[in-house]
């Protein structure tokens, strides 16, 4: 796939932020990698008891390549065990979304961002299996972090270059079932670990806007 790696990240910046701020690609690229058995609720009606969830979905330019770091939970969790996702978890008292993901990040992997990296958002996910109405914010660092991984929470960092990820009509369908109901789920295979559902969601649109941005200004149909 084709990126951004040919632009200033000044450039990358302005670009990335104005694609954030239109209403393109949206629901329209997560629909592309949902689970056909979710029946579109991820995108409908939110419940008045759905609980607020942030997370960060972090940029940053390393050996002249944009990157998007994905975590690994621990096996030992109770719940979330072994899955990939992007760092974040629910909002505290008083936060907001922005708020809950720059601590989130903080916490799971030890990035402290400033007020200026906050980019825009992508499309909130409501995760129903969960009850969790998700709010992805995109933030840009200065280069690459220097990773503290929280052991109870992130068993492992997988630094995801965005360029090398294949589109998402390119990714494997896995068959699953779910009572009597049999469907395929999209999912892509990042250094052995798979990623689905509302993090691959959220992946796909990443993978729109960036593209966009990388057109330098270009937009793409609606």
């Amino acid at each position: 796939m084709t990126g951004a790696n040919h632009l200033t990240e000044q450039q990358f910046r302005e670009l990335l932020a104005r694609q954030l701020a239109t209403a393109c690609p949206g629901r329209r690229a997560q629909r592309l990698a949902a689970p056909p058995l979710s029946y579109g609720r991820h995108h409908g009606p939110v419940p008045r008891t759905a609980r607020r969830a942030a997370v960060a979905v972090l940029l940053y330019r390393h050996q002249q390549r944009w990157h998007t770091p994905l975590i690994v939970r621990p096996g030992s969790m109770s719940l979330h065990r072994g899955q990939v996702a992007f760092p974040g978890g629910s909002l505290e008292p008083g936060e907001t979304v922005w708020q809950a993901a720059r601590r989130e990040l903080f916490e799971e992997l030890g990035v402290l961002l400033g007020d200026q990296a906050l980019l825009g958002q992508l499309t909130p996910v409501y995760v129903f299996a969960s009850n969790f109405h998700v709010t992805p914010l995109v933030a840009l660092a200065a280069g690459r972090p220097e990773f503290r991984l929280q052991a109870s929470e992130v068993d492992q960092v997988l630094e995801v270059p965005l360029a090398e990820l294949p589109p998402v009509s390119q990714w494997e369908l896995a068959t699953v079932r779910r009572r009597a109901v049999v469907g395929q789920v999209p999912q892509v295979t990042l250094e052995g670990h798979v990623l689905w559902g509302a993090s691959a969601m959220i992946l796909a649109e990443l993978l729109e806007v960036w593209l966009a941005a990388s057109q330098l200004g270009s937009q793409p149909a609606c």
